[in-house]
């Protein structure tokens, strides 16, 4: 899976955790960008994403996450 393809996804993801459909995320995007995106959304979409890569976050890869595009690079990284 390509970097855009996992860029696609979890855009779609974050649309749907959101209830956005028009959102646009960029990798500089951090959690309060958008206004319902907050530490609840946040598990929601950490969840979405374990559920559908199939893996989980370790405690140090959740707390090296800061941004959305910190958030593609883990997933990235993780299925290689």
């Amino acid at each position: 899976m390509s970097e855009q393809e996992v860029h696609d996804e979890l855009e779609a993801l974050f649309r749907r955790v959101l209830r956005t459909p028009d959102l646009v995320l960029t990798r500089d995007m951090v959690t309060g960008a958008h206004p319902r995106w907050d530490s609840f959304a946040n598990v929601e979409i950490l969840l979405g994403c374990e559920e559908r890569w199939g893996f989980e976050f370790d405690t140090s890869e959740i707390d090296s996450i800061r941004s959305f595009g910190d958030l593609q690079d883990a997933i990235v990284t993780r299925i290689g």
